[in-house]
């Protein structure tokens, strides 16, 4: 069985890459949001259809991007940046990685979807403009020789060493996985989303015109820490958690966490809970000018959920910003001692 030990870092590795992608923007100007892009198409100019349903009926966890939405966005470029500014030697390497493959966001990439299963293993799936040849030929350069292989009418290539990567690119669609067998399952699932009810419920409830969202089912272990932090309040451990974080639609910034409890009454247990600990949060928050941010979050109990959301207004956005931007400037002087 996976926990969260397992299988959280590999969520974690694996949305950094794909985030990693618009921080490395980070320092282009701000540009107004472009338009959607065009469906990808195939040879006969079909456009490729891409229904998250049809995932394999072992996916555990999804999360999707916009990614124009998103590299339009300058606060959300500056987050990504300070999160992945701890591990400076992959960013530069990442960026090195764009910089010779000739990606850019905005222009090549509509989308990035993430389908993990219980195991940890981890499928990525990008939507738009890709030159196969030379994409694959840039990897080679990254990474050294490359495995190949045939499944159905795919390619599959795959990076050699101890955490190899296999992938396939072709109909305006890189895949990209951890295993040779996940990509497999993920090109021709058997069962999909479709026969599993809760996932395919938490899909439907989605916002999915959001900049970025996901929904996931809880690992046993997260859950029943969350017993324990309440004294056993809460009587049964979340079932599943759903995230939502949009940019510049009706406000600039609005977030949304959705847990998934067993009942009504340990959704209300535990949004009691929570607010008693943001406050704590917010006090703490003051010291780095935060505190009237955090005040603006709200917690709330509704049916069997437990949600917190945020919205933030222009003001809070440039607070925001200007912060992350006195964190970063702090980071590049202790580097450089």
């Amino acid at each position: 069985m996976a926990t969260w030990s397992t299988t959280g870092p590999r969520i974690f590795l694996a949305v950094s890459a794909a985030w990693g992608l618009l921080a490395c923007n980070q320092g282009k100007p701000a540009q107004p949001p472009p338009a959607p892009a065009p469906a990808p198409e195939t040879g006969s100019g079909t456009p490729v259809a891409f229904d998250l349903l049809d995932l394999p009926a072992e996916t555990r966890v999804v999360i999707d991007a916009r990614v124009p939405v998103l590299a339009a966005s300058p606060v959300a470029r500056r987050s990504i940046d300070v999160a992945l500014s701890q591990d400076a030697p992959s960013r530069a390497r990442l960026g090195a990685l764009l910089a010779r493959c000739r990606i850019d966001l905005a222009r090549d990439v509509a989308g990035l979807t993430l389908a993990m299963k219980d195991a940890g293993e981890v499928a990525l799936i990008g939507l738009g403009r890709f030159d196969e040849p030379a994409l694959i030929e840039c990897i080679r350069a990254e990474a050294g020789d490359l495995d190949e292989a045939r499944s159905g009418s795919h390619v599959l290539h795959g990076t050699r060493g101890a955490s190899p990567v296999w992938l396939t690119i072709g109909q305006g669609r890189v895949i990209a996985a951890t295993s040779r067998a996940w990509l497999e399952t993920v090109l021709a699932p058997g069962e999909t989303l479709r026969a599993r009810p809760e996932m395919k419920e938490l899909i439907a409830r989605a916002d999915r015109g959001a900049a970025l969202w996901g929904v996931g089912l809880m690992p046993p272990s997260a859950g029943e820490r969350m017993v324990q932090l309440t004294d056993g309040e809460v009587k049964a451990p979340a079932r599943a958690v759903s995230f939502q974080i949009d940019v510049g639609r009706d406000v600039p910034l609005a977030a949304q966490l959705r847990l998934e409890m067993a009942d009504a009454a340990d959704a209300t247990k535990l949004a009691g809970f929570a607010g008693g600990q943001l406050g704590v949060l917010t006090i703490a928050a003051q010291r780095y000018g935060l505190g009237r941010l955090l005040a603006k979050t709200q917690i709330a109990a509704e049916g069997n959920g437990m949600i917190v959301s945020l919205r933030l207004d222009g003001d809070d956005v440039r607070l925001l910003d200007e912060t992350l931007a006195s964190r970063q400037a702090e980071e590049k002087k202790e580097q450089g001692r």
